[in-house]
């Protein structure tokens, strides 16, 4: 593994640059509200006060406690003060034994006092402001005493303001203290982007430990390629994957000497000219090998070029089986072969003059064969899915296999539901499949065939009397290169189930050792057609 970079300089700057920010904006947020609460709270508590102790000292409030009743003008007088003053919520003017003269409520008035605040500004103690609960909710009072010309006390003066209504006034300190809080840090944050735009454009908009990730990652990447990867830039720096060294025959490091040639005798036609070439080949010690060779073009500019090297015989094997190509040739070569194996005995025959026999055996020949033929080309009108059940079981007599449809088969010469290349692969795979479990068993070896295709669904069902398979063998049935017969195999299984998930089918696998395998596929979702 590659050391960890250190973090850039200049990543240690922008970082610097963030934290001095939000420092420095935290100090001042912090700084801001503790100012901003205790400034309201200083004017909430001087308003009241004041207005205590200047209604305390008001004429009409004296003269109306000294009356013992209510005054109406007075009444006018303090309401209008509660309406004008935004800070002021409740004013009450009480007499010395605490009942009420006026209240913002006038059915309250006549009433003692409510909270048990009051006691020590009827013993006369000087003015002060409490946390108390009046008639309704919490509230912030500020009581004054009121006095006779003796310096007895008469009454008294409280005037608050409902705690619910200091703390909406708190909330909106809060409020602007964090909306300059936000323009302070998008402002801050605009400035280390356009730090951090200006550094990372040199590094192509990425962070050193990302650069890095990232060419761990692409050194994986290529490697686990099975294509082979020559690059080279317009410095003239080479770039390969572990599959092109392995094509080339070149170590890790790789001489300049080979390098330069390939190089040379590939790649720099295509940085001259800036013409890709597809697929030409190449003849190499291994085999031969199929080469992309693609210009790099960046704004409009050439800076290097790239080759891909695939191997001709991997790709021609995978073609045939993704088109089933191979099925359809080993079946018309099973054709082949027992056609010739019939000929060589009808010209034995002859050669001995044993004509006789010659014909009866032609006679056998065509009748065994007009058996199979007739019941395949009944019961499936697809000429090339019926073409390849002839050659299978054709090639199952060479293997001593009796491979046969079901009776009850039918498929029409247009599916529905597979088009005849993926028929070919599924039919093709599962019975090729099938003959090689069997191959190897004991008597009877056989294999048959239902393929059923209705309005409802396309059902195929191929069961085998071979020596079956443990569960923990199925679960692996279908990953791509699993095989028990060696390398180069273990594709047709896994090709057949990409099929069936890609139209929404379902594939499952009944097998118990000794007792053989069935493979059963149903699939309901018919095709697209264009």
């Amino acid at each position: 593994m590659p050391k960890r970079q250190p973090v850039s300089v200049a990543n240690k700057i922008l970082l610097s640059y963030l934290v001095l920010i939000v420092c420095m904006l935290l100090l001042y947020t912090s700084h801001s509200l503790y100012q901003g609460i205790s400034a309201l709270n200083r004017e909430i508590d001087g308003t009241i006060s004041d207005y205590s102790y200047l209604l305390s000292n008001d004429a009409r409030i004296q003269d109306m406690l000294k009356q013992g009743k209510p005054d109406p003008v007075t009444i006018a007088y303090l309401d209008d003060m509660l309406e004008r003053i935004e800070k002021i919520d409740i004013i009450v003017v009480a007499d010395e034994n605490a009942i009420r003269l006026f209240h913002p409520e006038k059915e309250r008035v006549g009433y003692r006092f409510e909270g048990g605040d009051e006691g020590s500004v009827l013993s006369g103690s000087p003015p002060y402001v409490v946390e108390g609960v009046g008639t309704r909710q919490q509230q912030r009072r500020a009581f004054t005493g009121i006095r006779n010309e003796r310096g007895q006390t008469i009454g008294f003066v409280m005037v608050s303001a409902y705690s619910a209504n200091i703390a909406d006034m708190r909330e909106e300190v809060i409020r602007q203290v964090l909306v300059i809080f936000a323009i302070a840090s998008l402002v801050g944050l605009l400035l280390a982007w356009i730090l951090s735009r200006n550094i990372k454009r040199t590094l192509l908009g990425l962070e050193p430990d990302r650069l890095t990730e990232l060419y761990l990652q692409k050194e994986e990447v290529l490697d686990s390629l099975e294509e082979g990867i020559v690059a080279v830039d317009y410095h003239g720096e080479v770039l390969t994957n572990a599959a092109a060294r392995k094509m080339l025959d070149v170590s890790y490091d790789g001489s300049e000497e080979q390098k330069l040639q390939f190089i040379h005798t590939q790649l720099e036609p295509v940085q001259q000219d800036g013409i890709a070439i597809r697929n030409q080949e190449m003849d190499l010690s291994e085999g031969t090998i199929l080469m992309d060779k693609i210009p790099v073009i960046e704004k409009g500019r050439q800076v290097g070029a790239v080759c891909v090297l695939r191997n001709k015989t991997e790709v021609q094997r995978l073609a045939e089986q993704l088109t089933g190509v191979n099925h359809i040739v080993a079946a018309l070569r099973a054709n082949t072969h027992e056609h010739i194996n019939k000929l060589h005995v009808i010209l034995g025959l002859i050669q001995m003059g044993d004509t006789r026999a010659a014909m009866e055996y032609i006679i056998k020949v065509k009748t065994e064969e007009e058996e199979d033929y007739i019941l395949v080309m009944q019961r499936i009108e697809n000429r090339t899915i019926a073409a390849l059940l002839l050659g299978k079981k054709n090639r199952a007599k060479e293997r001593d296999i009796h491979l046969f449809l079901r009776k009850d088969s039918y498929l029409e010469a247009h599916n529905g539901y597979l088009s005849t290349s993926d028929l070919v692969t599924v039919v093709g795979n599962l019975l090729e499949n099938a003959m090689d479990a069997v191959e190897d068993s004991a008597e009877p070896r056989e294999v048959s065939l239902f393929i059923h295709s209705s309005a409802e669904g396309l059902v195929i069902e191929v069961d085998d009397t071979g020596s079956g398979m443990a569960p923990e063998k199925i679960d692996q049935l279908f990953q791509r290169g699993f095989s028990t017969k060696g390398e180069g195999r273990g594709i047709g299984l896994h090709l057949v189930q990409q099929i069936v998930e890609h139209r929404e089918g379902t594939i499952q696998v009944e097998s118990e050792p000794s007792e053989g395998t069935t493979f059963s596929i149903a699939i309901c979702k018919k095709r697209k057609r264009l």
